[in-house]
């Protein structure tokens, strides 16, 4: 099943959210649901996970080979994940972000990054590797805001907030990582990119299709499947066919 999760929805059980959440929602109204044993799957038949405060894709197996069979293809990459984000200040350049990142110590809540591996192995020996791939697609310098496409390469904890938030143009009103601190743009790839330049009245006509009116949030915008017989399936949500 593919579904879509919309922002303030929790995905699985955790603090404050014993029963109110996907998963389950999920247990109580499909029975297929229930043969997921939650102490060996706490995500129950969920493939991917997203956090609150995004909305988005959710692909879900029906059974345990299924499972098995779709995190199998997130873990070789054969499935394609990008998200839309907006973000304070104005960013004209792709950037492909290879880094390093661990839970901070100081803010345990958070995530600490670290361009440099050994850096990052001394902070914390279980370290892990992080990639994203930011093209800028809108720039509105009045409001000085951006909307971004973020594929990421392997799925780390905030690792959009974090890796949007180091580059210097952090989501909006995000409460952990928009502190809006400018870093050396230099620490990672990146080039030239050609995001339209428009104004505040169109900028907010784009907003509203895709963002649904949200204060913040991330957008799976799009997702690519391969099935058992080879072949792919595409899904793309889109409130409007008008962008």
């Amino acid at each position: 099943m593919l579904l879509f999760k919309p922002i303030g929805v929790v995905v699985q059980t955790g603090n404050g959210h014993q029963s109110k959440n996907l998963v389950q929602w999920l247990r109580d109204n499909y029975d297929h649901q229930k043969s997921f044993d939650l102490s060996l799957y706490p995500s129950g038949g969920l493939i991917n996970r997203i956090d609150k405060n995004t909305q988005g894709l959710i692909l879900v197996a029906k059974s345990v080979e299924y499972k098995n069979f779709y995190q199998n293809q997130f873990r070789k990459r054969k499935i394609i994940k990008k998200y839309l984000a907006l973000v304070n200040n104005l960013t004209e350049s792709q950037y492909h972000v290879k880094a390093w990142q661990s839970r901070s110590k100081k803010e345990p809540t958070t995530q600490k990054l670290f361009w440099d591996k050994k850096e990052a192995q001394k902070y914390d020996p279980k370290a892990r590797y992080s990639e994203s791939i930011i093209n800028p697609l809108f720039v509105c310098p009045k409001s000085n805001q951006s909307i971004i496409e973020v594929s990421i390469k392997t799925g780390r904890m905030h690792q959009i907030r974090l890796h949007c938030q180091e580059l210097g143009f952090p989501l909006v009103n995000d409460p952990k990582y928009n502190k809006i601190i400018p870093k050396n743009l230099n620490i990672c790839e990146s080039k030239k990119a050609h995001p339209k330049l428009i104004e505040p009245e169109v900028f907010s006509r784009i907003l509203d299709s895709l963002f649904d009116q949200s204060d913040y949030g991330l957008l799976s915008n799009y997702i690519k499947i391969e099935l058992f017989s080879g072949k792919f399936l595409e899904y793309t949500y889109k409130k409007s066919d008008q962008f």
